[in-house]
């Protein structure tokens, strides 16, 4: 299964909710170009950081040159992403997102067709196909220098990601547009839902030239 997907666009259908762009600072876009390497962080007043090369101090890792930490901060119900000074005791505050802190479970989103709902049962996250699939080998590199045909799985059709409000029924649907392909979107990392604020933020890949985009619930 390949799933860096830097090709396919993720496009909006239809929507019942307000949808607005969050603009991004551009030292976050420089610390991650791809968004591939952003967590999710905490700390125990619930406040939601977006943080990016940190260290882990228990294993001497240092912080990268681009690390950077980002708060989320929601006012008029409008989020902006304000860029915190980096310090031990900021690091140290921080939560990482675990499989009971996460409003969105940890692994909803990640499958190529999937249904889950958010902890509080708010939000039902479906991700369908409809279209052919087959298999395919393609040759690659192996550790030992070798070459050796793999096979995956290949798409042709439309993939579509629906974010349902289960207290309202509003809907917004998101599509993506597979072309014989073996890549995918993984959406998991990509949603951070504010379920107190009633926003879900969605980070695309920096290379698809996308918004990030504010869906809000309300």
């Amino acid at each position: 299964m390949l799933t860096a997907n830097k090709s396919n666009a993720i496009d909006l259908e239809q929507s019942d909710f307000p949808i607005e762009t969050l603009k991004v600072p551009n030292s976050l876009a420089r610390a991650s170009p791809e968004f591939s390497a952003f967590s999710v962080e905490v700390d125990q007043e619930g406040n939601t950081y977006i943080a990016v090369g940190l260290g882990i101090d228990k294993y001497s890792i240092p912080d990268s040159p681009a690390a950077g930490i980002w708060r989320i901060l929601v006012a008029n119900g409008r989020p902006n992403l304000e860029e915190l000074t980096i310090t031990d005791d900021l690091k140290h505050s921080l939560i990482p997102y675990d499989a009971l802190q996460r409003p969105i479970p940890l692994g909803c989103g990640d499958a190529f067709i999937q249904e889950c709902s958010s902890h509080d049962n708010r939000l039902k996250i479906a991700l369908t196909f409809d279209g052919k699939h087959y298999k395919k080998k393609m040759s690659a590199g192996l550790f030992s220098g070798q070459q050796s045909d793999i096979e995956y799985d290949f798409y042709n059709g439309t993939r579509k990601l629906v974010i349902t409000d289960n207290t309202t029924g509003k809907k917004a649907i998101f599509y993506e547009n597979l072309d014989d392909t073996p890549e995918y979107m993984v959406f998991s990392d990509r949603l951070v839902y504010l379920a107190k604020e009633s926003l879900v933020i969605f980070f695309p890949p920096i290379s698809s030239k996308q918004s990030t985009l504010v869906i809000l619930l309300k």
